[in-house]
Formats: structure tokens, C-alpha cells, sequence
């Protein structure tokens, strides 16, 4: 039981820093940053910065399944990091091609994901999965914990954008998420 306690905790918190890359996504499209400079630097960085990677649960699964259990979290993150680079960079040429170069705000909100979300929640997350992965309900539910990325988001949103709070309606489906999370770890 203390090592699920510890795989949610790691979990929310990837969650938390996850919720980021929404944050200054959104910030960069206030300031008016192509769409596509946004969607290829944070992989772009991650190499360079810490050898990490993009997550999502399926390939996170398909790692741990097909891996060499010698490896590790790092080792693993930085697996679906190489493997997905020859993407980014066609994505990086196209962006170049459409728009020119990124602008320097763009650049640091880029690297801001890729430290945030691609290193410090990649390897939260792959970790939490990595200490439940032999009990499948376990693991559904730490997978489930990226659903707090809404609540961060929105918090964040709020915070930092300026964003407006929700109306009755919008705090009963955040209600609906909790809920299911706090139900979904009793199940």
C-alpha cells in the first residue's frame, strides 16, 4: 500500500507539471507564436536539456513491456524521445518554411515545457507507472491521475493568463473529475 500511495503522489504531481504545457501554450498563442514552433521545440529541447521524452500512457506501456527490465525510468523516457525526433525536426523544417524563425519568447516558453512537462513530469509519471505495473488496476489508477492536469490547468489559467473561473456549470464537471479520481483510486 505505501508504494501505491507513493505512485499516486508521483502521479498527481506529473499532473501538476504536465498542466504547464497547456499554460504557456496558451500563452504563446496570446502572443501570437506560430502553432507549429509550439508543437516541435519542447521535443526539440528535451535531448539537449535531459534526455527525457513525450508520454503517453500506450507508449509508455509498449516501453515497459518491450524493454529490457535493466532499464530505467530515464533510460526509457529517453527511448521515446529519440525515436520520436526524426517528427520533430520535419515538423521544425515546415515551421521554418511557414513562418521564419521563432520569436525569443516563443524559444523560452518552448524550453519552459520541455523542462516542466518532457523531464520533470515524463519521469514522475513513468516512475509511478514503473512501481505499479505489475497490478493493472493499480496502474489504470495512476494512469488516471493525469485527469488533475484540468484542475492544474485551470488554476494556472486563472493565475497566470487571467483566464475567468468557471461558471456553476464548468465547477461541476471539475466536481465530476474529482470525484471519479477519488472513486476510481477506492475501485
Amino acid at each position: 500500500m505505501i508504494i501505491m500511495k507513493k505512485a499516486l503522489i508521483y502521479g498527481v504531481l506529473s499532473s501538476l507539471f504536465f498542466a504547464f504545457t497547456f499554460i504557456f501554450n496558451r500563452s504563446m498563442h496570446l502572443s501570437g507564436g506560430y502553432w507549429m514552433w509550439g508543437a516541435c521545440l519542447r521535443y526539440l529541447f528535451l535531448l539537449p536539456l535531459l534526455i527525457a521524452a513525450f508520454s503517453y500512457p500506450l507508449g509508455n506501456r509498449k516501453m515497459m513491456q518491450h524493454c529490457p527490465v535493466f532499464l530505467n525510468t530515464v533510460q526509457r523516457v529517453f527511448g521515446m524521445t529519440l525515436s520520436s525526433m526524426p517528427f520533430w525536426l520535419i515538423t521544425a523544417a515546415a515551421a521554418f518554411l511557414r513562418s521564419g524563425l521563432p520569436s525569443r519568447g516563443q524559444l523560452l516558453q518552448s524550453f519552459a515545457v520541455a523542462l516542466f512537462s518532457g523531464v520533470i513530469a515524463t519521469i514522475l509519471f513513468f516512475h509511478a507507472t514503473d512501481l505499479v505495473k505489475e497490478n493493472p488496476r493499480q496502474l489504470a489508477v495512476i494512469e488516471a491521475t493525469q485527469c488533475g492536469e484540468v484542475i492544474f490547468t485551470l488554476i494556472g489559467g486563472i493565475l497566470v493568463l487571467g483566464d475567468r473561473i468557471p461558471e456553476p456549470l464548468g465547477f461541476s464537471g471539475l466536481l465530476l473529475i474529482i470525484g471519479g479520481m477519488i472513486l476510481n483510486s477506492f475501485l
